[in-house]
């Protein structure tokens, strides 16, 4: 790598990213979705999420498993729900086959934040209620 020059990269106009205050309603852009397995071998999507209106507030993730016939009915049920929501919330199209990874990131909705204090990261926002079209 070549020599950097940080007196070129306006440092001191950058600020400490930080957690909005919770209970308000915010427009959501998808950043990235990853996936994975949980600790019960079930598949799970983790897409992480930006505010928009908001650059430096600190982006978070939210958690969403994916419909498995390994769940209870009660589980299944939950999870299918969670999924159909935050599809609806971000205008995701659930009448056809799709790749989260590829076609999830710049998709926008709106959700009520809550907040809470995390150990490792500090102050983290988190989705409380998805807003889904009526």
């Amino acid at each position: 790598m070549a020599m950097i020059d940080p007196t070129d990269m306006g440092l001191e106009d950058s600020q400490e990213p930080y957690a909005v205050e919770g209970g308000e309603e915010h427009k959501l852009r998808i950043v990235e979705v990853k996936e994975g397995t949980d600790k019960n071998n079930l598949a799970y999507l983790m897409p992480r999420l930006e505010i928009e209106g908001e650059p430096f507030a600190k982006d978070f993730t939210h958690f969403l498993h994916i419909p498995s016939k390994d769940m209870n009915d009660k589980q299944l049920n939950r999870v299918r729900y969670n999924y159909k929501a935050f599809c609806e919330c971000f205008g995701i199209d659930m009448s056809r086959p799709h790749d989260p990874k590829d076609e999830w990131p710049g998709h926008t909705g709106f959700a009520i934040l809550g907040l809470a204090e995390n150990e490792q990261y500090g102050e983290q926002n988190f989705v409380k209620k998805l807003i889904t079209p009526a």
